[in-house]
């Protein structure tokens, strides 16, 4: 059975044990393996260190989560990927970060704060690997540029390297969304999102059952189809996980998790960053002609779909809330340690095409000797078996020992990207 690896949300349970006041590093074998738990700064944090250490550190970033991770016993992956890593002689660590949302700050500096933990009260790792998912994986990108030395590689999983575009990327589903089925005024205005209430009221209140009942009818069967079908090629989302799950620890299909980015996500964004900080202005929403062939042929009016979005291409973010974003959450691509950039295929969440955003940023850098992409055709969000997470972490290793990268091609479980793999929105067929 594979356990995956989860981009939201996290159910884990796992026993701690009380933490010791100092552990020396001539003491280790007489009190290995290790279990601790607690607080750092109010962030939930929580170390295991098997009996047989190998003597390198993982560190895992979370991914988001619209409620804070306040117990220790969910900042780890548990079952089988937990037992198979320490099995294999890693020790491992997470923080649980401090709040709730879009957490990338908050993640930078308490997985840091985690590994000089580690150093002053277990012992100082021969090397120390940071991985993440969704926006996990954004932290690891995050933390590498703030805290270069501090972590010897990095393997970011279902990325997006820049908060920003993330923002820009919602707007677009929200403008498309609202040609297809109309905005609801109680949600406050397309880029500008009413944030008077709790941002998961707002979606689970007034958001999710506008959206629902637009989605299922009274029986649970999809309706709309060619709707949100409009919406799915416009925006360029890739058909993975959109309409069901495909990622098993995902909680809900992309369908529904883009309008809660869209609506919920956006106001904690703002709230966050004091203002608004999406923008399109200039922006003209096509389809390739291939989409607008077969989204005609089922009696789909496209041309008036897309005249309502081009309509709504005025919205500007505030200067200095999107200045705050990009500071949270935008990376640059300076890099100097090695990065294995783990993606899938078909991820309707996090775009494939990111990859090659970051790929670009890197190369503009200078930096390119530092980054190889890898990529699985399993289809959905942070979609990865047991093994081949585990054959990241060895792929990394085994950079690091030889000074020799990686080659994707050579990876088990994992595929070669071509452009084919793009939605036909960004190919432009």
């Amino acid at each position: 059975m594979n356990r995956r690896v989860c981009g939201i949300v996290l159910v884990m349970m796992v026993l701690a044990l009380p933490l010791p006041t100092s552990i020396g590093v001539a003491e280790m074998e007489t009190i290995l393996p290790i279990e601790l738990s607690g607080e750092i700064d109010g962030a939930a944090y929580r170390i295991h260190v098997p009996k047989r250490w190998n003597g390198t550190l993982l560190v895992y970033a979370h991914g988001y989560s619209p409620w804070p991770i306040t117990d220790p016993d969910l900042t780890l992956l548990i079952g089988e990927l937990e037992e198979l890593l320490l099995e294999k002689g890693y020790a491992l660590a997470a923080s649980g970060f401090r709040g709730a949302g879009q957490t990338t700050a908050e993640g930078v500096e308490d997985s840091e704060a985690l590994v000089r933990f580690f150093e002053e009260n277990v012992a100082a790792p021969d090397r120390v690997i940071l991985y993440g998912v969704s926006m996990g994986g954004q932290v690891a990108l995050k933390s590498i540029e703030v805290y270069p030395d501090r972590y010897d590689g990095t393997i970011p999983m279902c990325a997006v390297p820049k908060a920003t575009r993330e923002s820009d990327l919602m707007l677009d589903w929200a403008v498309a969304y609202n040609a297809a089925f109309g905005w609801d005024a109680a949600w406050g205005e397309i880029g500008k999102v009413r944030t008077d209430i709790d941002f998961r009221m707002l979606w689970l209140n007034h958001v999710l059952p506008k959206v629902q009942s637009e989605l299922f009818d009274e029986h649970g069967a999809y309706i709309n189809q060619t709707e949100w079908e409009f919406i799915r090629r416009v925006t360029g989302t890739s058909r993975g996980g959109f309409y069901a799950p495909e990622s098993p620890l995902m909680p809900a299909p992309t369908v529904l998790l883009n309008n809660f980015f869209a609506t919920g996500g956006i106001a904690e964004i703002q709230i966050r960053t004091g203002g608004t900080v999406q923008q399109n202005v200039g922006r003209v929403y096509s389809l390739s002609p291939r989409d607008a062939r077969e989204l005609s042929a089922m009696e789909l009016d496209v041309d008036a779909l897309l005249a309502s979005m081009n309509a709504k291409t005025n919205i500007e973010a505030d200067p200095d809330a999107r200045q705050a974003l990009a500071t949270l959450g935008d990376t640059t691509g300076v890099i100097s340690t090695p990065v294995l950039l783990a993606h899938n295929l078909e991820d309707s969440t996090t775009p494939v095409a990111e990859t090659l955003t970051y790929q670009a940023m890197v190369n503009a850098a200078g930096a390119g000797e530092w980054l190889v992409r890898v990529y699985t055709d399993l289809p959905g969000h942070c979609h990865f078996t047991d093994q081949q997470v585990v054959t990241l972490f060895e792929a990394m290793e085994a950079w690091l020992d030889t000074g020799v990268r990686p080659n994707p091609l050579t990876l088990p479980g994992f595929v070669p990207f071509h452009v084919t793999h793009l939605p036909l929105a960004i190919r432009g067929e």
